[in-house]
């Protein structure tokens, strides 16, 4: 039985093979060079014409290289941007907790005084600082796992509500 042929109907589906056959076959980078000298000359290229494509093919893998670096440099700049941003927030959140606690503290303990109260009527003022402590440990210890996770939930978010609040392209801004 012929094996079918429909499969074969461009010159990329012939390189394609190509290149599979020779991803399998790990040679060394000298016996590539010379199975692609040898097979340029069976299709009759010369080997200034290799030297030459075989050139260009590294600008372009090299600048392809540059141009996802740079995306990626961009993307993890973006990240530290975010991460930063977030670090703040949760900052300033315990920032607002801690005055928060300490104003309603002295007003409590000045209350406490003025009634003559007994010193249990402070447990919840203390047990409200511990969690104050808790937040602040929270905010300015590194990211843990649950709190990366946070974390991700609001660049989402953030990058839901930016996309909302940017123009569609196209769109004109009277």
């Amino acid at each position: 039985m012929a094996p079918q042929e429909d499969h074969l109907q461009s010159e990329q589906d012939i390189e394609e093979i190509l290149r599979i056959a020779i991803a399998k076959d790990h040679d060394s980078t000298y016996a590539l060079r010379d199975r692609l000298n040898r097979t340029a000359l069976e299709l009759g290229i010369s080997p200034e014409q290799v030297a030459d494509a075989e050139e260009e093919y590294r600008q372009k893998r090299t600048g392809l290289r540059g141009q996802e670096n740079q995306e990626l440099d961009e993307d993890l700049d973006g990240e530290e941007e975010d991460l930063r941003e977030y670090r703040k927030l949760l900052k300033g959140s315990w920032i607002r907790h801690f005055y928060t606690w300490l104003v309603v503290s002295v007003g409590f303990m000045f209350i406490v005084g003025i009634a003559s109260l007994g010193v249990e009527s402070l447990i919840p003022i203390v047990l409200w600082g511990i969690a104050v402590g808790i937040h602040a440990s929270l905010a300015f210890s590194p990211l843990s796992k649950s709190a990366e996770e946070e974390f991700r939930s609001w660049q989402k978010k953030k990058r839901r509500r930016l996309k909302k609040s940017s123009p569609e392209p196209g769109t004109r801004i009277d």
